[in-house]
């Protein structure tokens, strides 16, 4: 066995996934979403309804005749996006161990994306107004050679996101630790 056979036989030892411990998001950032899907449902909702029955608009013949059926499915339609987003965000986890960082996601399909810490050129925490209010942050991690990010991890505590971004900075500084 050369050299290059044992330095890629101990890279591949030191990315297996099988001891990968997958921490969850912070637990209210389901119930946000699901509180925005909400929002958002009945704004929705709401400009539909104020536009059919308050304004001069005409809907087609065809939609009058089912306008209240067409509410129903509608809501309906939303209300199962929401609890799809309820499901799925339950399954978002990630890991970070000193080779890498991983971030699982999928309700139906699920994904494991693992980005070794040699290959990250930046990391990123973000915050939108809701999630200041809520003191989330999102993660967003770069890799080298690319202009888009590899992942993003949503729903961190905001000083947990601040924290592992200071801890994945440093191991890039230092790959051999």
């Amino acid at each position: 066995m050369n050299s290059t056979d044992k330095e890629q036989e101990s890279i591949a030892d030191r990315y297996t996934l099988d001891e990968l411990e997958l921490q969850p998001l912070a637990s209210h950032y389901r119930h946000i979403r699901c509180a925005l899907g909400s929002v958002m449902g009945a704004v929705i909702i709401g400009i539909a309804w104020f536009t059919a029955y308050f304004t001069e608009v005409e809907l087609p013949q065809p939609f009058r005749v089912w306008e209240t059926e067409l509410f129903i499915g509608v809501s309906l339609l939303i209300a199962l996006v929401i609890f799809y987003r309820w499901l799925a965000d339950g399954h978002k986890r990630y890991a970070v161990r000193s080779a890498d960082i991983s971030y699982q996601h999928g309700l139906l399909s699920r994904s494991l994306i693992s980005q070794p810490a040699s290959r990250i050129q930046h990391i990123e925490v973000s915050q939108g107004p809701v999630d200041r209010i809520a003191n989330l942050a999102q993660l967003h991690v770069y890799s080298a050679g690319s202009a888009l990010q590899t992942f993003s991890i949503p729903g961190l505590p905001t000083p947990v996101a601040h924290e592992l971004r200071s801890r994945l900075l440093a191991q890039t500084d230092n790959p051999d630790d």
